[in-house]
């Protein structure tokens, strides 16, 4: 007698039906989906987040923003607030340090009236008022309501106090608290999985500090293993001051025009953890193409550093500079007239293809000259084979692989074992 089958199929309907709907066959699961990503206001930066000039925060993952104070930490935060509304969410922005007011919003051209700023104080406030945030949103799905779209940010992860260290404060007690890691783990635990299914993005920002106690220097963000092994994207970010460059900021006094900042992954599951920079203007914010620069070239999207040539210029070259020029794409007509470019690196200007002639290197960040169709080509020529993470079936690529795995393995281990010391404090 044949025996019935009982099948993985019935197996997941049985187990969606009495134990939790929220699971079922991975194909058609969407609850950890990310439907969108929110711009970040710089496109290199979307770029080191999610793999694309289009990309950026995803919908429904925990990004951490760490590094000491004047990094941009909260200026990438606003930055991610004004972009979020323009498409369409509404944003509660939980303030540990009373460091924003609807003046700042409007500063940075959000919406205050589409906002909703919530002072925190402890983990366990926080916590309880995203669970409560969540609760009422999903009360209001099943009760058949249309749900706005949220974005939670928490600014910042590293002032907040633990109940035990207010209660020490009042007391005068000047014991060791042993408390913020278990609250910070136990915050996590709680709201990460429903926030994701939610599909609320969560950027928090964070304090960084120098390890002590470890063989390798290194730098740590506040609140232990918590957010670590909880965020999707922690950014580390450094910076360096711009030279004065203008003569209003040396009418006012000030040294710097704004800050370098270099952003380097400290982890990252969509994308290569390859570090960028870019600057924020204390006069300008912060421009969107800046750090393309060192990923634009002719091949790449037309534009490159050179002068050009007319017909009468073409014809004085050997055949043979004249057929490269040719296979590079660095010929073509304009009007009934041959044009080429002439590449050379110590050029002033830029040659832009699209544009039919050449730009100062001051007009190279302007959107009439790094159009979308510009960007659409460089993102699939250079920027996504450069950051996306390969595909499980690209990387069985074996030669060299022993000699790169001696190479790291005692560098690896030294750290890690420095990483572990440090998580246990």
């Amino acid at each position: 007698m044949a025996i019935k089958e009982f099948s993985f199929v019935e197996l997941d309907n049985m187990l969606s039906k009495n134990v939790d709907d929220r699971g079922s066959i991975s194909s058609s699961n969407a609850f950890s989906n990310i439907d969108e990503f929110i711009d970040t206001g710089n496109y290199l930066l979307n770029a080191q987040i999610s793999g694309s000039l289009f990309g950026g925060y995803p919908n429904c993952r925990t990004i951490a923003l760490a590094g000491e104070t004047g990094t941009g930490k909260t200026f990438l935060a606003l930055n991610g607030v004004r972009c979020a509304q323009a498409m369409g969410y509404h944003i509660v922005y939980c303030d540990s340090e009373a460091a924003v007011d609807a003046g700042t919003f409007k500063k940075f051209g959000c919406d205050p009236d589409k906002i909703r700023y919530q002072p925190v104080s402890t983990p366990l406030e926080f916590k309880k008022f995203v669970s409560n945030l969540l609760k009422y949103i999903d009360d209001a799905k099943k009760a058949g309501k249309a749900v706005p779209k949220i974005m939670l940010v928490l600014d910042s992860l590293g002032n907040l106090a633990t109940t035990k260290e207010r209660a020490d404060a009042v007391s005068g007690s000047e014991k060791k608290d042993m408390t913020k890691a278990q609250e910070m783990r136990s915050l996590f635990r709680v709201i990460t999985m429903d926030l994701a299914g939610a599909k609320i993005p969560f950027i928090m920002t964070a304090h960084t500090y120098a390890s002590v106690g470890s063989f390798i220097p290194m730098d740590v963000m506040s609140g232990g293993g918590g957010p670590l092994y909880n965020a999707s994207v922690i950014l580390f970010l450094y910076k360096s001051g711009l030279k004065v460059a203008n003569a209003e900021a040396n009418k006012v006094g000030l040294t710097k025009t704004g800050i370098i900042v270099r952003s380097a992954p400290h982890k990252n599951r969509f994308a290569r953890p390859i570090t960028i920079r870019f600057h924020i203007s204390f006069y300008k914010g912060m421009n969107p193409y800046v750090g393309l620069e060192q990923f634009i070239g002719w091949e790449q999207c037309g534009i490159a550093k050179g002068n050009i040539g007319d017909e009468k210029a073409f014809n004085k070259m050997t055949p043979a500079e004249q057929e490269a020029a040719r296979k590079e794409g660095r010929v073509w007509e304009h009007n009934g007239k041959l044009m080429f470019c002439v590449l050379k690196e110590t050029a002033r200007n830029f040659v832009v293809k699209h544009l039919n002639d050449t730009v100062p290197a001051g007009e190279l960040f302007t959107p009439r000259v790094l159009t979308q169709e510009v960007l659409k080509e460089l993102d699939e020529t250079t920027i996504k084979p450069t950051f996306q993470l390969p595909s499980i079936g690209d990387m069985f690529d074996m030669e060299g692989y022993a000699e790169d795995f001696a190479l790291s393995t005692d560098e690896n281990s030294e750290t890690e074992n420095a990483l572990e010391n440090t998580l246990k404090d």
